[in-house]
């Protein structure tokens, strides 16, 4: 039997400015409103992050897995996300500037992933639901 184990992160509001979270399992993440000026998340991983409202600026994203990330309303100003994967990322109604370097980030739709089927007690499932 496989055991997923699911961790939530819930930072709402909160102040994360300059901490680092540089290489740490965020996926799914929720960081609504938080001031995370200068904060690092290098080589994160935060897919399905949702930075709704947050004021990221001068914050740190290299190399971090964004897939699915929503920044909505979001401030990204002066941040950095050099080789991230922005893949099936949204930014609507974000704020950016000529500091904001997107230099090599991955952009556009994500491809779908493949669910791997699952049986229940040899029984096998006529629907195999995908997000």
């Amino acid at each position: 039997m496989e055991v997923i184990r699911i961790d939530w992160h819930i930072f709402d509001e909160c102040d994360l400015r300059d901490l680092d979270f540089s290489e740490k399992n965020l996926k799914g993440a929720h960081f609504i409103k938080v001031d995370a000026r200068g904060a690092f998340f290098i080589k994160a991983q935060l897919q399905g992050a949702n930075f709704e409202g947050a004021d990221l600026r001068n914050t740190y994203f290299v190399n971090a897995d964004l897939r699915n990330a929503h920044f909505q309303g979001a401030d990204l100003r002066g941040a950095i996300f050099t080789s991230a994967d922005l893949r099936g990322a949204s930014f609507y109604d974000t704020i950016s500037d000529e500091q904001t370097t997107w230099d090599n980030a991955q952009f556009g739709d994500l491809e779908p992933e493949l669910v791997p089927q699952r049986t229940t007690d040899g029984i096998f499932p006529h629907y195999i639901c995908s997000r």
